[in-house]
């Protein structure tokens, strides 16, 4: 494990949600269903940051993937329908 400096080990649900760039009610919902993992100490939710790049890779992957699947049906003439190529 390399530690980066000035970076931290964990983040709160409220510092993780402003580098995510989504709601109050989406990080908590994410973190109790399991999405977004966390550490409970105490009454205390700590997100560690590793898990958000996991997260975060796993997504990129999984669009890199859609992407290169996915063909745009207004090539073929339907704009409104997409369908797996």
């Amino acid at each position: 494990m390399t530690i980066r400096k000035r970076e931290p080990l964990v983040y709160s649900p409220n510092e993780a949600r402003k580098l995510l760039k989504i709601s109050r009610g989406l990080i908590y919902e994410a973190i109790n269903t399991g999405r977004i993992p966390s550490i409970r100490i105490g009454r205390r939710i700590l997100i560690p940051r590793a898990a958000l790049e996991q997260l975060l890779d796993k997504v990129v992957v999984h669009n890199e993937h859609r992407k290169s699947n996915v063909t745009c049906a207004h090539r073929r003439g339907n704009k409104a329908d997409l369908r797996k190529s």
